[in-house]
């Protein structure tokens, strides 16, 4: 949309509290998985995790290329 700005520290905190939540969520869904009977129910925490995957894929990264725009700038 326009220049590329630093992201401030509060939008840094969020990323990363995003990122471990994401975690949780994913360890939490293999538990279920490892107890669930429901072939149904199943599916549905698997299509969880591969989202839970995805974001923390997509802000990793995001803080890859931030990082590497931050050492550019020094």
């Amino acid at each position: 949309m326009g220049k590329k700005r630093p992201l401030n520290a509060v939008e840094l905190t969020e990323i990363f509290f995003n990122i471990e939540r994401n975690y949780f969520s994913v360890l939490l869904c293999m538990g279920w998985l490892q107890v669930l009977k429901d072939k149904e129910i199943k599916n549905y925490i698997k299509d969880g995790i591969e989202i839970s995957e995805k974001q923390i894929n997509f802000f990793n990264e995001l803080f890859k290329k931030r990082r590497t725009s931050w050492h550019g700038s020094c």
